[in-house]
């Protein structure tokens, strides 16, 4: 399945820690992939691993827990950056709720 990616990053997050230039630097990217197993999009808060919510985050990104993906070649992703995260988690079935604007 082709991935689908943009490198917009995330805004601040308004998040506690926010002070902490280190979790300043601790943002998601708006990366996406469509995993050919399940046909889901994952990244960008979407599902779990390990009971905990990812994201993409930039090679540059300072979180403490940036691990490097074995999905593709210079993609890292970070558990802690959702946590900093604005927007809501998406439902138990992978589906973000819809917000008028």
């Amino acid at each position: 399945c082709p991935a689908v990616f943009s490198q917009d990053d995330v805004e601040g997050s308004g998040a506690p820690g926010d002070d902490d230039p280190a979790a300043a630097d601790c943002e998601c990217s708006d990366i996406t992939l469509s995993d050919g197993n399940s046909g889901k999009n994952i990244g960008d808060c979407l599902t779990t691993f390990g009971g905990k919510f990812w994201c993409y985050v930039s090679s540059i990104s300072l979180c403490s827990d940036k691990i490097k993906s074995p999905r593709a070649s210079g993609l890292f992703y970070s558990f802690q950056a959702c946590l900093a995260k604005k927007e809501p988690r998406p439902s138990l079935y992978g589906v973000r709720k819809q917000h008028d604007f």
